[in-house]
């Protein structure tokens, strides 16, 4: 794998800026860091589409945290080898991509809406494997997390280019993925501190509990199927 990603790596080193002056280097200002969250923060109040999809990141967080404890609980529960990773890991990279690469298609017809609920149903399913049938459903629970992974990030991308300003969907995804952070930085240790404490299947339910809620304020607040448009940028007219 490293060597791999190293050759990949020799055209991005060989490409070089057209412009061939060099912007100055300019000190990192904490009040434009202060402004960027006034900004997001007035983006909020007004916006019934990025407050509905923000709500759903920070809800349901907890099925992407618990993904990688999976193979440890599979491990060490219920004495599976550990070379089984590596089928695992294929797996779910897999499906990643094949949910990525799903989402365009079906969101022509049904929108990005229900794309991204979709992502949050396939993590619902993942947890439900594990819950019934952890050893005979084990493929399946790392498939459907990678189907929901993918899904849910390639929605989330395409909802912040349909509901954001004109040039604006890097900022807009970037604040909609910062209603994550939360749950990504701390989910992860309360789940390792209550894995030697709580019967796992108890700690599944968080994550089937914020999957279930994500749908919700999905559904019920996210009046606009958001579906893709086309759009003429300037150099085209």
């Amino acid at each position: 794998v490293i060597f791999i990603t190293s050759i990949s790596l020799i055209p991005l080193l060989l490409i070089r800026e057209p412009n061939s002056t060099k912007p100055q280097k300019e000190k990192f200002d904490y009040s434009l860091l202060i402004l960027k969250i006034q900004e997001w923060k007035t983006l909020y109040v007004k916006n019934n589409k990025i407050k509905a999809i923000s709500k759903a990141n920070f809800v349901s967080v907890l099925p992407e945290s618990v993904t990688p404890f999976f193979s440890i609980w599979l491990i060490s529960n219920y004495d599976i080898e550990s070379s089984k990773i590596g089928i695992w890991v294929t797996l779910l990279l897999l499906s990643q991509g094949i949910g990525s690469f799903f989402v365009p298609i079906f969101a022509t017809k049904l929108g990005f809406k229900y794309t991204y609920i979709m992502g949050l149903i396939f993590h619902f399913f993942s947890s439900v494997f594990f819950i019934f049938s952890p050893v005979n459903l084990q493929n399946f629970i790392f498939i459907f997390a990678g189907f929901g992974a993918g899904a849910l990030y390639t929605s989330q991308s395409n909802i912040s280019v349909e509901i954001g300003e004109i040039g604006e969907a890097g900022n807009t995804n970037s604040m909609l993925t910062m209603f994550k952070l939360p749950g990504l930085i701390i989910a992860p240790f309360l789940f390792a501190f209550f894995t030697s404490k709580i019967n796992i299947n108890y700690l599944l339910l968080a994550p089937l509990f914020s999957s279930a809620t994500g749908i919700l304020i999905m559904f019920f607040q996210m009046k606009d199927k958001i579906q893709p448009q086309v759009r003429f940028w300037l150099k085209d007219a």
